[in-house]
């Protein structure tokens, strides 16, 4: 049968609503396929699974035949969509992420989104937030390392500084030892 389908369009942001040829898998859950495998290995040809609410179809993933075959997939299927709604509002109330074809699946089966809505605005703003704590933090870091960086090199134009100051008064030390030597000398001639 051809039914209309909420799904998410290949972009990953998109919410589109296309007519797919549809085949039953379990209790109000049906598959329509996706791609066929490209070397005709059919355990491999991925398909859409396709939850129905009310009158309301909508995409709940994309899995090969050789995962849906698996026992005990039709009746979790089966219990994932019975449990949707529900499963979808305690994952409001934990703050988890609420996918966007989630508030276009509630707004068609005629539901209050706004909880749906909040929640996503709230994950969003969590999500910049902990975005811009860590870029602060890698500014720090950036910083603390400029400044060790600075203080190195400064110790090290320090050393260098010093190292001159030494050398040149042990060069200043020499010739006074020199100059003292030939003075002694010279003295020490005149009283021969």
């Amino acid at each position: 049968m051809k039914t209309k389908v909420l799904k998410y369009k290949f972009d990953g942001n998109t919410i589109v609503a296309p007519y797919m040829e549809l085949e039953p898998y379990a209790e109000n859950v049906f598959i329509s396929l996706a791609r066929k495998n490209e070397y005709g290995n059919e355990s491999e040809d991925c398909f859409h699974v396709i939850c129905k609410i009310g009158d309301v179809h909508f995409s709940c993933g994309q899995y090969s035949r050789r995962i849906l075959d698996k026992e005990g997939h039709r009746e979790e299927a089966s219990a994932y969509c019975k449990n949707w709604i529900e499963n979808t509002l305690k994952d409001v109330e934990n703050g988890k992420i609420i996918p966007l074809l989630s508030v276009h699946v509630f707004n068609a089966l005629g539901l209050d989104s706004t909880p749906l809505v909040q929640a996503r605005e709230t994950y969003a703003k969590r999500q910049e937030e902990k975005r811009l704590e860590r870029e602060k933090k890698e500014e720090q870091e950036k910083t603390a390392q400029s400044v060790r960086l600075r203080r190195t090199e400064s110790q090290t134009e320090t050393a260098k500084t010093v190292k001159k100051s030494s050398a040149g008064r042990i060069a200043l030390y020499a010739i006074g030892l020199v100059a003292l030597w030939l003075a002694l000398r010279s003295i020490g001639k005149r009283l021969l």
